[in-house]
């Protein structure tokens, strides 16, 4: 508790130190600048127009002097003026250009405030805003990368996993599993509240059609939550449109008969918004896989191959409601309820040949069924007040999440020739779960350049498993069935800070977090108790600086944590198969990351670069490794293997060619080493990915869109998977003045969508292979209702005198 009362002392020291005393000027030390202000509004609706641009020209010889970008309130402004006379020029895509003829900037009237600047559309350009819509936007801002995919045709229908698919720094697997950068070990938010959900369960949760943007935050600031030691990936959804009703449906269908379909309404009528959506989503993998394994111990060696199909997928379904209210111009309150789950399962049926020491032993055949089901009610609920209209505001969050999880898992064995049952393993999980969490975030700009943030979060979690194993080998006479349970209770409290300063073209925020856990892993079938408790201190810097002609660096570091889940812990041997055993490790520790990234962006005319460089390193890595258990059974659990180190960068270009014509290109590439301890070993390899999208305009509502990636092979603690590319395209056409789109898709076109991996260690070597059977079509059908649209956003815009730039 100590080390929480020093940062509470912080947090309040820096907020004093940070105040401006009295006489203090907070524009700039010089006394010959000042500033422009203003706030711009569409002249028809009266909403706040964001990335809108203002420049700056000077009057005596109009050459350009500075320039700003509207915020999300439609407020710029435009610093470190000089003393003198200027005209303004207001410019956004779609809308008429305003110029305001004279501003005078001097001693007397040092801080202009321009006040209300409305702008009206321009009808001539309305095909310019579709074209610019096509666009995927990148907003890079001082701690993370805010992506606009609306422009991706095949996520059309999908979830959030495919639009991730060409997202930087993000990478998915012919199966939807999503990774930052190598790591499954991300948080996933929505509205930037956590998910019910995690990992690629969450992503695959939310349809492709409710997203209005993903940020990408691999090296949160100290405000974020440090859980997920490859960072945050941030869903924002549509839930705001103006006055009335709004609708949108969309239906899809694939040649392997998967199904689904979702919608969203929105009503905003005075002081309220309501949203409702939902969705329901079958999604079908059908793929041939095999398996050989040898084992070499003292006992003799043991030879097993397997082979073929296996027959599965998902079911999503989720609603969504929610509601905003402006109880007053200083106060705001929203609601949502969220009710859902994930099914999963898989059918695979497979031939196998057994051997001991090299002597044919079995034929077999197996049918494997595992079902999965999850069920969850969330509720969130936001309260914010804000002090003044400058950003100084208190906001808290309280959400409360509850659920069921259930997993069955049965082989059944028979022999090639009678088909006499030879055994049957069963495992069922019946788990439930309660989590709630607060939040209290506070925030002063104490100047226009300068803000502390500081807050608190308090995470409980409490959850329940019973397990019931059944096996019985009608070979060796044998059966047995054993009843486990466990509860699970996991807290952590939490304080943080972040103070933020632009000394002109620099900028910096700094960050400290301190969080106290405590853990108790209850096994109520031996009485053994498994406990943590531990304060554990985070870091994280970020500065940035605005280069000449468009172009801005940043750098960052941050100290990140992934905490072992509770199934990773729970002490009970599983049968996932007859071969193979899973067992959670109670003494897991938690993973520790220590990241850094240095970043180049640059606008060339009409299109951007984006370079990074990252060195990225995690202590106690947890990995699922394998060793023998019994002759030819694999035994696989979680273990603290090591360390491993990723140093890299990636590389992201957006080049619109022509009007007709944009390429995205993004490809990342790093020198990975995993440092075994337990192995005492030490693997590397050169990992590399290239994702691009070439998309065509072919006239006013016909599209193309060809998408590819490719994975190079990569290497674990214990083996190494191969590589993969996938290919795909897409068409879309607009009907009905944009109210209808249909759009054809054909993913995996080669059929070269596949997992290969490599195991090998003293004992036990392994070779598997899965493959989805061949190419899918999918068509999908999008209505909007009363001209359900997203807000107005510019397509490139540059604020310079700030530290964020958007293409």
């Amino acid at each position: 508790m100590r080390n929480l009362y020093i940062l509470i002392l912080l947090i309040t020291g820096l907020q004093v130190m940070a105040q401006p005393g009295s006489g203090q000027r907070m524009e700039g030390s010089s006394s010959m600048k000042g500033s422009v202000t203003g706030v711009i509004l569409d002249d028809i609706s009266g909403q706040p127009m964001e990335y809108a641009n203002v420049v700056l020209f000077s009057l005596r010889d109009s050459a350009m002097v500075s320039g700003a970008v509207t915020n999300a309130k439609g407020v710029f402004t435009i610093q470190e003026v000089p003393f003198g006379p200027y005209f303004i020029k207001i410019k956004f895509l779609g809308y008429n250009e305003k110029k305001i003829d004279r501003v005078v900037v001097n001693p007397q009237q040092m801080n202009v405030n321009l006040k209300t600047i409305r702008l009206s559309p321009d009808s001539k350009n309305l095909q310019e805003v579709e074209v610019a819509a096509d666009r995927t936007e990148v907003l890079f801002k001082l701690d993370k990368k805010v992506v606009t995919i609306g422009s991706n045709l095949n996520a059309d229908g999908g979830t959030a996993v495919d639009a991730l698919e060409n997202t930087p720094s993000v990478q998915v697997d012919i199966e939807g599993n999503v990774t930052m950068r190598g790591s499954s070990n991300f948080t996933v938010l929505v509205d930037g509240k956590p998910s019910p959900f995690s990992g690629s369960d969450a992503l695959e949760m939310i349809p492709m059609s409710t997203i209005d943007k993903i940020e990408i935050i691999t090296n949160p600031s100290a405000k974020y939550d440090p859980e997920g030691t490859a960072g945050i990936i941030n869903v924002i959804t549509k839930h705001k449109a103006l006055e009335g009703l709004s609708a949108l449906v969309n239906l899809n269908s694939d040649t392997r008969g998967g199904y689904g379909g979702d919608i969203l309404l929105n009503y905003s009528v005075g002081k309220f918004n309501f949203y409702a959506g939902g969705n329901y989503d079958n999604n079908v993998r059908k793929g041939s896989h095999f398996r050989e394994t040898e084992v070499l111990t003292d006992s003799g060696y043991y030879y097993t191959y397997a082979d073929g199909e296996r027959d599965g997928g998902s079911l999503s379904r989720g609603l969504r409601l929610g509601m905003d209210y402006s109880m007053s111009p200083s106060s705001d309150l929203s609601a949502v309820f969220f009710y859902g789950g994930r099914d999963g399962k898989n059918n695979s049926t497979s031939n196998y040949y057994e051997a001991a020491d090299y002597i044919d032993t079995l034929f077999s055949n197996s049918l494997a069924i595992s079902e999965r089901d999850n069920l969850r009610t969330k509720l969130d609920l936001d309260y914010k007040y804000r002090f003044n209209s400058d950003g100084h505001e208190l906001k808290s969050t309280l959400s409360f999440s509850n659920g069921t999880g259930n997993e069955l898992n049965e082989t059944r064995q028979l022999e090639d020739d009678s088909e006499a049952e030879l055994s049957v393993v069963s495992t069922q999980e019946d788990g439930k779960s309660t989590d709630y969490q607060f939040n209290l975030d506070y925030t002063n700009p104490f100047s226009k350049t300068m803000k502390l943030e500081a807050g608190l979060q308090s995470k409980i979690e409490w959850d329940q498993e019973d397990y019931l194993l059944s096996y019985q080998d009608n070979l060796k006479d044998t059966s047995f069935s054993n009843s486990l349970s466990s509860n699970y209770h996991h807290s952590v409290q939490a304080l943080y800070t972040t103070f933020s300063h632009e000394l002109g073209k620099f900028g910096y925020m700094l960050g400290a977090r301190g969080e106290y856990t405590d853990r108790l892993l209850e096994n109520r079938t031996t009485g053994e108790d498994y406990t943590i408790n531990q304060f554990d201190f985070f870091p994280t810097a970020h500065v940035s600086y605005q280069l000449p002609k468009d172009q801005q660096i940043q750098a960052s570091f941050a100290r990140r944590i992934q905490r072992p889940a509770n199934h990773a812990l729970e002490p009970f041997e599983t049968y996932r198969d007859i071969y193979t055993i899973w067992k959670g490790n109670p003494d897991l520790k938690p993973e520790y990351t220590n990241a850094y990234e240095l970043s180049y962006q640059k606008k060339v005319g009409m299109s951007f670069l984006s370079a990074e460089l990252f060195h990225r390193v995690n202590f106690n890595k947890m990995e699922r490794t394998h060793e023998v258990y019994d002759e030819n059974t694999m035994l696989m659990t979680m273990q603290n293997v090591g360390k491993d180190y990723s140093t890299g960068g990636e590389i992201m270009m957006n080049l619109n060619a022509t009007k007709w014509l944009t390429i995205n290109l993004t490809t990342s590439a790093f020198h990975y080493k995993i440092d075994t301890d337990l192995f005492n070993n030490v693997s590397e390899s050169f990992n590399w990915t290239l994702r691009g999208r070439t998309s065509f305009r072919l006239g006013k509502n016909l599209r193309l869109q060809i998408d590819g990636n490719y994975n190079s092979p990569s290497v674990s603690a214990q083996g190494t998977r191969e590589a993969f590319y996938m290919i795909g395209s897409s068409v879309r056409m607009n009907f009905l003045d944009n109210r209808l789109s249909a759009t054809l898709q054909i993913r995996d076109i080669f059929y070269t969508a596949r997992h290969e991996f490599y195991m090998e260690t003293e004992t036990y070597s392994s070779h598997a292979y899965f493959a989805m059977n061949g190419q899918v079509v999918q068509l999908n059908l999008s209505y909007k209702i009363n001209n359900y649209k997203e807000k107005k956003k510019i397509n490139r815009s540059v604020d310079y005198g700030g530290s964020d730039m958007e293409y």
